[in-house]
């Protein structure tokens, strides 16, 4: 089964219009493009994701396939994908990045330093190409401007969203949890769960992908309540008290009515501010934290998450990708 020296796995969801790009910047590798795959899972699209998928793979230079995967979880694809995949290295690279050309080349230079017992997570930058004023996901790469190459990573600076690991400790060891309703930490408990087993992370910083395009204040909303239920998940299985110091969620009944009557009001305001002011940024962190509270209760709960449950309502295909509500029960409404 593995022919192949890496197999670049992407998760896609109603991806149409944006994969082409994303396939385009992985025809560019350093790496030869004998030695590398490219392995889509579609995990049920409704739009024309596995059309667009099909047409591309028929004259792509990089060997590239696509399967279908109607599962509702994003974890799901991705274990999925990794039985299908045909390299020693499995490389999962987030829908929504653009892979740096040198991407697969360091990756496997890092396997190769560590002799494939390793996880290695690459850098998560902006691209030079998107405006200095864009409104991106720092929280994905704003911890690793402090991590120099090579540096040992603790699990919690493990995110799948650049990240490769050999195929066959994924298969020995179960690959990810698909308890998560998110990928969101999903990759911090694999690697946490396969440390007793030999397995240790590092950083790749030449390991490069690009976020490139501009993110919206709802797609960041969404997103901070799906990490927060996720955190609380991992905090639950890990035991591990660096989660909560890293995350102080535990706070008292007041701070959190406190929250949820600023969430909206707060919402609202920086509908009506310029992103760059420093009213925004002061407004806009405390819906973020709400919204990360918010999770982190729901699944402490042991409610749905509330993705799931708006899903439900319309009937959409998958949890957490439905749309937000209008109006939700208190207050706030709520997109890798």
């Amino acid at each position: 089964m593995e022919d192949l020296d890496v197999t670049v796995l992407i998760a896609a969801h109603n991806q149409a219009e944006t994969l082409p790009t994303a396939l385009a910047h992985l025809e560019l590798q350093t790496y030869p493009a004998a030695g590398f795959e490219v392995l889509v899972v579609d995990v049920a699209s409704s739009d024309d994701t596995g059309g667009v998928l099909g047409r591309y793979a028929a004259g792509a230079p990089v060997a590239t396939r696509c399967i279908r995967e109607e599962s509702a979880s994003m974890v799901a694809a991705r274990n999925r994908g990794s039985r299908e995949a045909r390299g020693r290295i499995v490389l999962f690279l987030d829908q929504q990045l653009l892979a740096g050309p040198q991407l697969v080349e360091q990756h496997v230079a890092a396997h190769q330093r560590h002799e494939g017992r390793a996880c290695i997570v690459g850098n998560i930058t902006t691209h030079p190409q998107l405006a200095p004023d864009s409104f991106v996901p720092s929280h994905v790469f704003e911890r690793q401007r402090l991590l120099k190459e090579n540096a040992h990573l603790h699990f919690l600076d493990c995110r799948s969203q650049n990240m490769s690991l050999s195929r066959q400790l994924l298969l020995e060891h179960g690959g990810f949890d698909e308890a998560f309703p998110f990928p969101h930490f999903a990759g911090a408990e694999l690697v946490w769960r396969y440390a007793p087993k030999g397995m240790r992370a590092y950083f790749a910083r030449e390991a490069a992908a690009y976020v490139w395009r501009a993110t919206g204040v709802d797609a960041e909303r969404r997103r901070f309540y799906e990490m927060g239920y996720c955190v609380n998940l991992l905090a639950r299985k890990t035991q591990a008290a660096e989660v909560l110091r890293r995350y102080p969620l535990e706070r008292g009944r007041f701070n959190r009515w406190f929250g949820l009557l600023a969430a909206r009001p707060s919402a609202l305001l920086c509908e009506h501010l310029s992103q760059d002011t420093h009213a925004f940024k002061q407004l806009y962190s405390r819906v973020l934290d709400y919204e990360f509270q918010r999770g982190y209760h729901d699944a402490r709960r042991g409610h749905a998450p509330r993705a799931a449950r708006e899903t439900e309502e319309v009937g959409a295909a998958l949890p957490g990708l439905g749309a937000p509500p209008a109006n939700a029960g208190d207050g706030v409404g709520h997109t890798v």
